[in-house]
């Protein structure tokens, strides 16, 4: 008999639109992909009852829904944090719960150097001047320049510390 893997959660489809890719995870291991996107929770009840594996995204998955499910024996949080997930009941009853502690951390790391640039540059406030057509640079003011300015990190946990994977020696010196 094939195994099942049942994958639910809004964000699950937008990351992977057409699934294709788990299908053909699921395919490589002679499983059943069977994806659950309905909100109904006796519905949900029924999916996972006899899921061996369930990869969720922000789907919250509690000792009740545990409780219904007699094959599980992995539930995968496809994302960094896992709290919408009833560890302990799982772990009460055999189910290993993992998740993907690195997922995005670079980009989400470039994506905070880039805020801070644009708070710098107040970008904000310069696109809204020439969106209206105008080009006045000094609603904006004061600009200061980044030469000379040093960047601080409070918090290194994997975001904070994401910047060493580019080693970049970024200078701003006249």
């Amino acid at each position: 008999m094939k195994k099942k893997i049942v994958a639910a959660g809004d964000r699950v489809y937008l990351k992977f639109f057409d699934l294709q890719f788990f299908h053909e995870k699921a395919r490589e291991v002679n499983a059943k992909f069977v994806s659950f996107r309905e909100f109904d929770e006796q519905k949900f009840k029924k999916a996972i009852a006899d899921a061996d594996a369930l990869v969720l995204i922000d789907r919250p998955l509690t000792a009740g829904h545990i409780q219904v499910m007699n094959k599980c024996r992995i539930v995968l949080a496809l994302e960094v944090g896992y709290d919408f997930i009833d560890v302990a009941a799982a772990t009460g009853r055999g189910i290993v719960v993992s998740n993907v502690p690195a997922y995005c951390r670079n980009q989400v790391a470039v994506h905070a150097f880039t805020l801070m640039l644009a708070v710098h540059r107040k970008l904000k406030i310069m696109i809204g001047e020439t969106a209206g057509g105008g080009w006045n640079y000094k609603v904006g003011e004061p600009l200061f320049d980044i030469a000379g300015k040093t960047l601080g990190i409070v918090g290194l946990g994997r975001i904070g510390r994401a910047g060493h994977c580019y080693d970049h020696n970024f200078s701003f010196a006249n």
